[in-house]
């Protein structure tokens, strides 16, 4: 995950959309964008939003240009599985985002 100085985020070198928006650093108010990944196969780009006043996650799928193209299921912070597997999958680590 990478930005410029405008805020305009990236997957490597490739602008992250959602339709023929730029994502920036403040497209989502509460939330923030935290690691983007192609994972491979079916809905292996991925984007992990968290949301800093409750510790939910929620994740998009990327077409193959980093356009946002669905969501995957949302994880509560009470699921701590799911926290766990994202985090595993991301290689982050959600307790440094949280306030």
């Amino acid at each position: 995950l990478n930005r410029d100085q405008n805020g305009v985020l990236y997957a490597g070198f490739t602008v992250l959309r959602y339709g023929a928006t730029r994502l920036t650093t403040t497209s989502f108010s509460g939330f923030e964008l935290v690691a983007v990944e192609d994972l491979g196969g079916a809905d292996g780009k991925q984007a992990v939003f968290y949301q800093t006043v409750t510790g939910n996650v929620f994740t998009w799928t990327f077409d193959n240009s980093w356009v946002r193209s669905g969501d995957l299921p949302y994880i509560t912070s009470s699921d701590t599985a799911g926290l766990i597997e994202k985090e595993s999958l991301f290689g982050i680590d959600f307790d440094d985002y949280a306030l």
